[in-house]
């Protein structure tokens, strides 16, 4: 009996020891871990979300189990994860280069004529302010509407310019959409009928 107990208690001292001096590395591990998802938090999120949030889950288990004290569980759980999280960074990267690539070749098409529509509307706002009587159809606040839209539209277009200039092809592609959406509008109101500009076919 007594053996049993010796035997058990060296059992237990060794189990202590081994976890005890698994705290550090385990405590390493994980810290390890966090930084190398906090360096890829923003672009994966954007990017590659499924994939982060799986890592994500793996870190929570880990840190979790630090937090009880389950060190070589903790160490076990968090020793993969930097470089799995150095692929899921990879995978968002490439996806943000894709979906770039493909948004360059509608910005193309929708920055290009720009200056032309731009002046087109204002001519066709001069063109009827100077009309002794308006086309039928047209009425004189449509008129006041394009010109206030006209207005509107020349001051916006700076922001997806600027967007474009720095960097952020995403953003450039939604304020030129909405910019060549309301010119479009506007100029069917002022009965001119033009198609708004569609993407290159991929």
């Amino acid at each position: 009996m007594f053996r049993n107990w010796s035997l058990a208690a060296v059992l237990l001292t060794v189990a202590l020891v081994t976890g005890c001096s698994q705290q550090k590395p385990a405590e390493q591990a994980v810290d390890a871990a966090e930084q190398a998802l906090s360096e890829i938090h923003e672009l994966a999120l954007k990017y590659a979300p499924d994939q982060y949030a799986e890592v994500k889950a793996e870190l929570d288990a880990a840190r979790k189990a630090l937090t009880e004290g389950k060190y070589p569980e903790a160490l076990a759980a968090a020793r993969e994860l930097p470089a799995k999280a150095k692929q899921v960074g990879e995978a968002a990267a490439a996806a943000r280069d894709e979906l770039a690539a493909k948004l360059g070749g509608e910005w193309e098409a929708l920055a290009a004529p720009m200056a032309g529509k731009l002046a087109a509307f204002e001519a066709r706002i001069a063109e009827l302010e100077q009309a002794g009587s308006l086309p039928k159809g047209i009425e004189r606040k449509a008129v006041e509407d394009a010109k206030s839209a006209y207005e509107i539209v020349t001051r916006a277009w700076a922001n997806p310019t600027a967007a474009h200039d720095a960097g952020d092809i995403e953003k450039a592609v939604g304020g030129a959409r909405a910019c060549d959406l309301l010119i479009t509008r506007v100029m069917e109101s002022l009965g001119v009928s033009q198609p708004a500009a569609e993407p290159p076919a991929s």
